[in-house]
């Protein structure tokens, strides 16, 4: 592919039940602090070109947990140093993601024995370089590409749901609470991390979108893609689905970054 741009977008809210917000992510280089709201308005930034590495994250620290936004924190810290370091340096992009959920486990495995918690983070991460790209996840948070009007997930969801749905069918799935079965700050001596990894080339007129199941829980998939299909800029469609997602009872955070192929 000639070289091309790309344009973003991103948005974080508190939801209207929860205190705090237990998410953050990763930005064209710009974290949120371990404690916060969210953010004022929406982030937007000028068209950038894909010829320079650009890396995405949404974590979402685990609700119900000691600490969640510590956990979501430390991920995040931890893949922005990671997207420095690759715009300095030439590595594979598969080890450079797995490297990060390595390292971000070990971290807040590490702070959780010290401190005598349990907290831990879901992890999208999605890189885009030239004409490719590569994602990444543990948890539940989902990463999308909506191409042509169609909506597909780049996500596999790391949750006992998903065996449910295997074994019983959607209909008993639905509805339930599940607990997660990969995340970031699992115990390294309990359980392997296996994150699920993707990569393929990009189109002119893709949408990558990247965010928290407190986004997705509220909004139908069907939604997403007409709001991110419309001829509405990039960043009204993100404050759109934001807006949706509190409309439609906002019982979760929600982080969403939206990214455009010009």
């Amino acid at each position: 592919m000639s070289k091309v741009n790309i344009k973003l977008a991103a948005g974080t809210d508190v939801g209207l039940v929860r205190k705090n917000n237990e998410d953050n992510l990763l930005f064209h280089g710009n974290i949120l602090e371990e404690e916060h709201l969210g953010i004022v308005g929406e982030w937007n930034h000028s068209p950038i070109s894909t010829q320079e590495i650009q890396m995405y994250g949404v974590f979402d620290g685990m609700g119900g947990h000691s600490k969640g936004e510590y956990a979501s924190y430390i991920a995040a810290s931890t893949a922005k140093k990671a997207a420095e370091f690759l715009k300095v340096a030439v590595r594979d992009e598969i080890i450079v993601l797995d490297d990060i959920c390595k390292r971000a486990n070990h971290l807040i495995c590490r702070k959780s024995k010290e401190e005598m918690i349990i907290t831990g983070t879901t992890l999208s991460i999605l890189i885009i370089k030239g004409g490719k790209y590569w994602s990444c996840n543990l948890g539940d948070s989902p990463i999308f590409r909506i191409r042509d009007g169609e909506i597909t997930s780049l996500y596999e969801e790391h949750t006992e749901k998903s065996v449910d749905e295997i074994s019983y069918g959607k209909d008993k799935a639905r509805g339930k609470s599940y607990p997660l079965t990969q995340y970031v700050g699992i115990p390294e001596d309990e359980l392997k991390l296996e994150p699920y990894v993707q990569y393929g080339d990009i189109n002119r007129g893709d949408i990558f979108l990247l965010c928290s199941d407190g986004m997705t829980d509220m909004v139908s998939e069907k939604q997403i893609c007409e709001i991110l299909f419309g001829e509405d800029e990039l960043g009204n469609k993100i404050k759109h689905l934001e807006q949706c997602s509190l409309e439609n009872g906002g019982k979760d955070n929600i982080t969403i970054i939206g990214v455009e192929i010009l």
